[in-house]
């Protein structure tokens, strides 16, 4: 046991990330930023504020102005590019993360709140809380301007980690709390499907499945395993329990996702295809925890890393150079 448990204990550290995978990550995690911010926001109103709405009493109908999102947009795209090059991250992550929470805050505050984007949110927050503090801490550091940049930037992802994985476990913890019997319940999750179906209906006047199909292959891929378990808990939902249970315990021990490469890598995959499996089943798709999986533990930054250095350190390229 005493052999065991310092093995286990170093597996959870901060991965060392080569400025180049921290490089890939900012570029990914900027894009997805982008498109949490609409073009366009049509509601004048806060019918049932939330946030700091409702906290605070901020009125955020300013961004329903079209000059107003338009200048806001802007802003940020200038954020995003300081964002990306690792550089005064203390004053652009601020930015980002204001123009985030606020259209998230207008849109939820229209009675009919959703949380597909808080992760994104709430990595910001995580991000732009390390970078304030490593700024006004810089001083002690005492390390090189290009050692300093890189150990803040691991940091950061491992904060940004650490704030993914506590979001599951909350998720898990709030089922539990709310109702303690969830596992058994869960077999009235049929009446969900039926119902979260019909909604995709009345909102696009699609027949059930043609709305889906938006991850291309992986739908198709996914698709017959879904209609499979969404046929066998119809006509038995005595098997809810049994589908749904691995599903809570995926949520549950999601602190397996800082345990390593490999350890996380697979376990994130395990949880995109949960929410892929979930996505094709029931019309809810939580892109946005797919596409953080992805940045941060699924290894994509990795290899996108390893094809850049490999065209830089080309033969031909070195010869070049010479």
């Amino acid at each position: 046991m005493k052999k065991i448990f310092p093995r286990f204990k170093a597996l959870f550290k901060p991965i060392e990330f080569s400025a180049c995978e921290l490089l890939v990550m900012r570029l990914l995690f900027a894009f997805v930023v982008w498109q949490v911010i609409p073009e366009r926001i049509t509601l004048h109103e806060q019918a049932a504020p939330v946030g700091m709405a409702k906290w605070f009493g901020l009125d955020f109908t300013f961004l329903s102005e079209p000059e107003t999102l338009t200048m806001l947009r802007g802003v940020l795209c200038a954020a995003l590019v300081l964002y990306c090059s690792g550089r005064l991250l203390f004053a652009a992550l601020p930015v980002m993360l204001f123009i985030t929470v606020s259209c998230g805050t207008l849109i939820n505050s229209q009675k009919a709140a959703t949380h597909s984007t808080q992760i994104i949110a709430l990595c910001l927050l995580v991000q732009c809380a390390w970078h304030l503090y490593a700024a006004l801490t810089r001083h002690k550091s005492g390390l090189p301007a290009s050692s300093r940049r890189l150990k803040e930037g691991r940091m950061a992802v491992w904060y940004t980690q650490q704030m993914i994985a506590a979001a599951y476990i909350v998720s898990a913890i709030t089922k539990w709390l709310a109702n303690g019997s969830w596992i058994a319940d869960s077999r009235y999750f049929p009446l969900q499907i039926v119902k979260a179906q019909r909604m995709e209906y009345y909102n696009s006047l699609q027949e059930p499945g043609q709305a889906q199909g938006s991850y291309g292959i992986i739908s198709e891929t996914l698709t017959p395993l879904a209609l499979w378990l969404e046929k066998t808990m119809m006509t038995a939902p005595g098997w809810a329990p049994v589908f749904l249970a691995p599903g809570f315990l995926l949520e549950l021990l999601a602190f397996l996702l800082l345990a390593g490469r490999k350890i996380g890598g697979a376990y994130a995959v395990t949880l995109i295809i949960f929410h892929l499996t979930i996505a094709e089943m029931m019309n809810l798709n939580f892109a946005y925890h797919i596409f953080v999986l992805g940045i941060y533990f699924s290894g994509m930054a990795f290899w996108s890393a390893r094809g850049i250095e490999s065209i830089r350190l080309r033969p031909g390229r070195a010869k070049s150079a010479i």
